[in-house]
């Protein structure tokens, strides 16, 4: 279970070498303590597994998804075709950091108003990492070919091509100007784009089996939000009770940090 997996990685892969040998049944020897020394160090096996564990541990809805979508899981030894997959995406996902500001700048133009801006910021941001998306789904091609088996969370995830989370800054964006329109009796246009957006993402995306799509998660939380703004007597910046800013001077401020060291 994913506690158990937690109580070694706190306790360290090295303890729980030790544990196995402790309480070691000679009718049933493990491979693992049998090889240690002979063919790994103590200390590389130890390494090894802690990071093996860790990678679990991390990514545990892949690992759900491994196990309840692909025959591999059946048998232990094949663990590391999931962590193929993992390295493959974890990969991606540090790329895909590196264009944050990117990502960043493309929803504040998109909650600002400034659609066709924003659209040609997502192009812009298509033609730049148009060949590196493409190498990516290149590889994840060889690796299921390889190994036999797919993860549709990561296949999603890498036909994202990095430019589908800026799809869903639109979608998220016309939330609220699709709402006022309801509520006001207003021509639905934002709705209808909001729809057609929508559909659009949805027909993209598989997802994984076990869990509800991130994106939807992200689709209702917008929601709420903004039903809260609706529904709020008084808005925030027009609350005569709403407390004024009080600037702290930066003395005041290395004081306190002085006392807080001291304590």
């Amino acid at each position: 279970s994913i506690g158990n997996l937690r109580g070694i990685v706190q306790r360290g892969a090295a303890a729980y070498l030790d544990y196995l040998e402790e309480n070691a049944d000679p009718l049933h020897p493990i491979r693992l303590l049998n090889d240690i020394d002979y063919v790994m160090s103590r200390e590389s096996a130890a390494d090894t597994l802690e990071i093996i564990l860790r990678s679990v541990v991390e990514k545990f809805d892949r690992f759900l998804e491994y196990n309840s979508t692909t025959t591999h899981s059946d048998y232990g030894e094949q663990l590391h075709c999931l962590l193929d997959f993992e390295r493959l995406e974890a990969d991606y996902d540090r790329q895909d950091w590196n264009l944050a500001p990117i990502q960043i700048a493309h929803d504040v133009l998109a909650r600002t108003g400034r659609a066709s801006l924003a659209a040609e910021w997502q192009k812009y941001l298509g033609r730049k990492t148009g060949p590196m998306a493409r190498s990516f789904l290149t590889k994840l091609k060889r690796l299921e070919k390889v190994h036999g088996m797919r993860l549709p969370s990561v296949t999603d995830r890498l036909n994202e091509k990095f430019i589908k989370p800026l799809v869903l800054d639109s979608i998220l964006a016309l939330v609220r100007p699709a709402m006022v329109e309801i509520r006001s009796g207003a021509k639905p246009e934002s709705f209808t784009r909001l729809e057609v957006l929508a559909e659009e993402y949805l027909s993209t995306s598989s997802g994984s089996p076990t869990d509800i799509q991130p994106w939807m998660q992200e689709l209702g939380e917008e929601v709420q939000i903004v039903e809260g703004d609706l529904h709020a007597p008084v808005p925030y910046e027009s609350n005569p009770r709403a407390l004024a800013e009080i600037a702290i001077p930066y003395a005041t401020i290395r004081e306190q940090i002085d006392l807080w060291e001291q304590a």
